[in-house]
């Protein structure tokens, strides 16, 4: 019998154990330079290039479905709209947008390191992270 004021021990789900292991597993948009991915990697960071993945210049589906099954976010700066809007109904492993006026591969690796520190460990998965000054998250977190 509980007593009052006590909380039953609940142990976490295995889902739960798995997010706070997790970490972001990322590819990189051929929009952004092999560079950030080859930087992130230095840092012990689990970054792939669309180009070292050999899937530079295919279709966002094929891009997408290698993320999908690599469990990766997908990193992009492709602000179109329309291919936006597809990308996003795509993107069941997460994307991180990045929102930059000058996106050298220098800021975007700052911004990334920034973002990394901040949610490595936020289950991405369905959501997307727009990047930029600030970051903001659909759905919110």
């Amino acid at each position: 019998m509980r007593q009052f004021g006590t909380k039953p021990r609940v142990s976490p789900s295995l889902d739960d154990r798995e997010l706070r292991r997790a970490e972001v597993k990322l590819l990189t948009d051929e929009h952004l330079s092999s560079q950030v991915a080859a930087s992130l990697r230095a840092e012990d960071q689990d970054a792939v290039s669309v180009h070292e993945a050999d899937l530079a210049g295919q279709p966002d589906a094929s891009v997408f479905a290698w993320a999908w099954a690599e469990r990766r976010v997908v990193v992009t700066q492709d602000l179109d709209v329309n291919a936006l809007r597809q990308i996003t109904a795509l993107a069941t492993e997460g994307l991180v947008l990045l929102r930059l006026n000058h996106p050298s591969t220098s800021t975007v690796l700052a911004v990334l390191r920034r973002f990394l520190r901040q949610y490595g460990k936020v289950d991405m998965r369905g959501r997307v992270a727009s990047v930029g000054s600030t970051t903001r998250f659909q759905p919110p977190l």
